[in-house]
């Protein structure tokens, strides 16, 4: 995991993740470990470091939709399909950008 996160770091000038989730990163990574070595009973994804698109609710996590006025807007819940992710095992490593509303399929960083 220290190597998905230490690449993240190298391009951040890209600003293709907007939000890094470093130490949260690094605590579920370890404990996700722990579970697989001491239980069978692990989701499909189990360990799978993914980013999600910063218009994808994530509890407790600022969800901007890639607009700079909602920049500190925090999620109340859980989107669908990040609980689904969840369930499955994946660990999340950040925010990636999103043009406004995700009106478009590209984006200017």
């Amino acid at each position: 995991m220290m190597l998905h996160l230490e690449r993240l770091n190298q391009t951040r000038s890209l600003n293709a993740v907007t939000t890094h989730y470093d130490d949260d990163t690094t605590k579920v990574a370890r404990k996700e470990d722990t579970i697989l070595k001491t239980s069978n009973d692990i989701g499909p994804l189990h360990g799978v470091p993914i980013t999600i698109k910063e218009n994808t609710d994530q509890l407790s996590r600022t969800t901007s939709h890639g607009v700079l006025g909602f920049k500190g807007r925090f999620s109340g819940d859980d989107s669908p399909l990040v609980i689904s992710l969840l369930s499955a095992g994946i660990i999340t490593l950040g925010c990636t950008n999103s043009p406004e509303f995700a009106w478009r399929f590209h984006t200017v960083n």
